[in-house]
């Protein structure tokens, strides 16, 4: 199987409504009581080992004929209503209408009942050790993921992921069939991220686990992946803490190793002095964001000369630059000036050319 023709497999699975089916007998609603045997022997069935504690029965009555609201009111409380409460006590589990672990469906247009595991989320903190791994899958802008002579027909411009390697690791633990990765915003493909790590929320697909050891899962990503990726303060969580995570602005500090040529005075940088930066939109991004002006803050904590090893007049020269930033800020911008579009910018006051040699997150401000 091809890299995009997993991907393709891999999305369908994250956006499929149902995850699991069975085929069921139906002549009709003449003979309730062989009907609710027959249905509620299959959801034993299909429900088989997983781990849910919460359910609810959904229906999808006939379209044809069409039922009447007085018909379909009493099949509500003959079938429907029985049904629950028959899986609630031969089962032991507890019917959620609002909150339920596994939703099961009664296709009375397909004779078919569905059942449907929802996700079970897991938040923790990432590190990323690799300049060469993206947070996720990072799709090639010419052909989106399809494959083409830019990207060497593998429709991604990077080898691996954090997603996709946390994935291989969790979603056996939970017997689930897929795993999204939220992060509390991104990084670039090559910068590292330090410290305790990026904070991120993963939504386990269709888990027919619920409840595992999330130490043990921890200790294997640590073990197996050391050289690529750890992570930390793995516990459970829910849908409702997605969005605050992604949308919570943090402050950074990085480390920048800035490249230059030329002589420099490093006195010019105003060091422990709040910087009030106004950056429009960077030319390596502008064809995916928006075209603004957008107001940062930086905080330059240090600068310290690298020392040549060797006569470097005529070459390149480097120093280490430790900036605290708000959300979102162009850090490798705030360096260059991206040709005037952020000011101010280190080029702009140290009067030299300067570059992002290399950027690592050191730390996620919470």
């Amino acid at each position: 199987m091809g890299l995009s023709r997993k991907r393709a497999l891999s999305n369908a699975l994250k956006h499929q409504e149902y995850h699991f089916s069975i085929p069921f007998n139906f002549n009709g609603f003449f003979e309730e009581k062989e009907l609710i045997e027959e249905i509620f022997k299959k959801m034993v069935e299909i429900a088989g080992e997983k781990e849910f504690s919460k359910f609810r029965v959904a229906v999808s009555w006939p379209k044809k004929p069409k039922l009447d609201e007085v018909t379909k009111d009493h099949l509500k409380y003959a079938i429907q209503r029985v049904l629950n409460i028959e899986l609630s006590e031969k089962l032991g589990k507890t019917i959620d209408f609002y909150n339920p672990d596994a939703i099961f469906l009664i296709d009375f247009n397909n004779n078919e009942l569905f059942m449907r595991l929802e996700p079970v989320y897991v938040v923790g903190r990432y590190c990323k050790f690799s300049r060469k791994i993206a947070q996720t899958e990072y799709f090639c802008n010419k052909c989106r993921g399809k494959g083409c002579w830019y990207c060497k027909d593998t429709g991604h411009f990077s080898e691996e992921s954090v997603e996709e390697l946390l994935e291989k690791i969790i979603v056996p633990h939970f017997g689930a069939k897929a795993m999204i990765l939220h992060g509390a915003g991104r990084e670039d493909l090559d910068v590292l991220m330090l410290g305790k790590g990026r904070p991120f929320i993963a939504q386990i697909i269709s888990p027919q686990k619920r409840l595992v050891n999330l130490r043990e899962i921890e200790e294997k990503i640590n073990e197996e992946l050391k050289e690529k990726i750890s992570v930390n303060s793995l516990q459970y969580s829910n849908e409702k803490e997605v969005a605050p995570l992604k949308n919570n602005p943090h402050d950074k500090i990085y480390l920048a190793k800035v490249a230059y040529y030329g002589e420099i005075d490093l006195i010019k940088i105003p060091i422990g002095k709040e910087l009030v930066v106004k950056q429009g939109t960077p030319q390596r991004v502008e064809k995916r964001r928006a075209i603004l002006e957008r107001e940062k803050k930086v905080t330059i904590i240090g600068a310290d000369l690298i020392q040549c090893k060797n006569n470097c007049e005529s070459e390149r020269k480097f120093f280490n630059l430790t900036v605290q930033t708000s959300h979102g800020t162009y850090v490798k911008e705030f360096i260059s000036s991206d040709n005037g579009r952020t000011k101010p910018s280190i080029s702009s006051i140290l009067g030299v050319q300067c570059f992002c040699e290399q950027l690592d997150v050191l730390e996620i401000i919470d």
